[in-house]
């Protein structure tokens, strides 16, 4: 492996080899996080031509030249083709070979790792459809897991280069990838063949093929959404109260109802929550939180009533269960004053952002700013080198 440290990551010159969707979005996220624009090659010189007019700052070239000419190759082909093109690559002690196959292990890039190159996984779980330009299908990276594999400081650039793209990252390291794999696919091309599904189901009931998608994709939208926010069992949805897990117990099956972050839905009237309260009402509801919440939409008390008992913080602290504190105050100009778009803004993936003024509220909520996220990130570096333990615990 090229002897680099993580924070001098972007020196490193970087090559994709298959310039097909997944190469094409790498390139366009590589590119807009910073990275120097990606040396490409492909068995199809068309291909890769067409990307090279595309994308100013493309260089196009042979696996040759490109191997020649890069440190860092990224391997996004076909999962059959892996170990074939591992195996002509010129590598040697001073390349990094990456594949992006979520199925296969390191074992496919075998014939590189012979040749004294450091090799490793790197598997967006995300799908890229075809057509999107490669700066909208990089936008993809956002928020999104990475599967990384990669030995000592590989591992650590790999997790590096997510964190650029702006994903987060899991360890592939000694895990089942056939089941990985599986569960990538079941929650991405299998979704597709459901909905082919209920498109043929929605055509038998007379109505049109067409149709189907936009009257059924919200469903399929809000349904993903559920099951990025909510435990499964809250996820499902029902068209009948009978439906309700809870509803299969007797109403007066429970003595005691706890709820914990009682502030939360229980204590807002229009909550799922409710309909649960409310079915074993015959029990004893206690609820625990360390935020109770007052507003004109949701009130702990007015469900829960006073306090029966307080642990404050300064008692936690004072017991020792609990860690002091220190508030680090960064004020930045945004938090501040607000931000505004210039007409025409327009966000990553090419939508024009609303006309209106963005206040500390809507940060990373209505709008993200990368410039503000990583500054902050800086500030605390900056704070925890300054003091005696800088693994001290922080939030």
């Amino acid at each position: 492996m090229p002897s680099i440290e993580v924070s001098e990551r972007r020196s490193l010159r970087v090559g994709i080899v298959g310039p097909g969707r997944l190469g094409r979005a790498l390139f366009g996220a590589l590119v807009t996080a910073g990275w120097a624009p990606p040396a490409i090659a492909g068995r199809r010189a068309d291909a890769a031509t067409a990307l090279e007019r595309e994308l100013p700052g493309a260089r196009v070239g042979t696996l040759d030249a490109l191997t020649a000419g890069c440190d860092l190759l990224f391997l996004t082909v076909p999962d059959a083709t892996i170990a074939g093109v591992a195996g002509s690559l010129a590598v040697g002690p001073h390349h990094v070979v990456v594949h992006t196959s979520g199925a296969l292990g390191l074992d496919a890039l075998a014939s590189a790792s012979r040749r004294g190159a450091a090799v490793g996984g790197f598997h967006p779980l995300q799908t890229f459809p075809a057509g999107e330009s490669p700066a909208a299908a990089g936008a993809r990276f956002r928020g999104i897991v990475c599967g990384v594999e990669g030995e000592g400081a590989l591992g650590a650039l790999l997790e590096a280069v997510a964190g650029d793209l702006g994903a987060t990252s899991v360890r592939l390291e000694g895990v089942d990838r056939a089941a990985y794999h599986a569960a990538a696919v079941l929650a991405s091309n299998d979704v597709i063949a459901l909905m082919a599904a209920a498109t043929r189901a929605w055509a038998l009931a007379g109505l049109a093929a067409a149709a189907a998608a936009p009257a059924l994709a919200p469903r399929s939208t809000a349904a993903a959404e559920n099951v990025r926010t909510l435990p499964l069992a809250q996820a499902l949805t029902g068209p009948q109260e009978s439906d309700k897990l809870f509803r299969k117990l007797p109403p007066d099956f429970f003595d005691l109802v706890v709820i914990d972050e009682c502030h939360r839905g229980a204590a807002s009237l229009d909550s799922e929550w409710h309909d649960v309260l409310d079915y074993f009402t015959g029990a004893a509801h206690l609820g625990l939180t360390a935020t109770p919440k007052e507003t004109t939409d949701v009130s702990t008390t007015h469900y829960f009533g006073d306090a029966l008992y307080t642990y404050s913080l300064k008692q936690g602290i004072d017991d020792g269960y609990l860690a002091p504190y220190k508030v680090l105050r960064v004020l930045l100009d945004n938090d501040i004053t607000g931000w505004r778009p210039t007409p025409g803004t327009v966000d990553d993936k090419g939508n024009t952002v609303e006309d209106r003024v963005y206040e500390q509220k809507d940060v990373n909520r209505s709008v993200i700013f990368p410039q503000r996220d990583a500054l902050v990130a800086k500030k605390v570096v900056e704070y925890l080198d300054a003091i005696d333990d800088p693994y001290a615990k922080t939030i």
